[in-house]
């Protein structure tokens, strides 16, 4: 199947799909709240992935880890660092997560796009 195809494919299937998240109980439940008040200087650097269920775009990725970075605008780069085996090297996606103000930095948004895309950019610092 040529590549146009199967864009259009995907697409067609993405309306059904993500109308049938639309259906769910979540909106008649409470948002989730917090009281943890977090230091975000303490908790930047690298995070490595020791045991996780990979969702697609992380699927067959080793050696992986997240690195936090705070920006100067209070928001937070956010980069997936990871090979597709042992001696590839290293790839990067980066996304920018921005912390919901109030939540004392507990809660973090994250664009819809890097999560369910895994949308791949190059990071502002390297």
């Amino acid at each position: 199947m040529s590549a146009p195809i199967r864009f259009v494919l995907c697409l067609a299937l993405a309306a059904p799909l993500l109308s049938g998240c639309a259906g769910t109980t979540a909106r008649n439940q409470a948002p989730l709240t917090s009281d943890a008040v977090i230091d975000l200087p303490r908790f930047m650097g690298a995070w490595h992935v020791i045991a996780h269920i990979p969702y697609w775009p992380e699927r067959g990725k080793v050696a992986s880890r997240d690195e936090y970075q705070l920006r100067g605008d209070g928001r937070i780069d956010n980069d997936f660092v990871f090979r597709k085996s042992f001696d590839a090297p290293e790839q990067r996606w980066h996304g920018i997560s921005r912390v919901v103000p109030g939540s004392n930095g507990a809660h973090w948004q994250v664009p819809a796009a890097q999560i369910c895309l895994g949308v791949c950019t190059r990071p502002a610092h390297g």
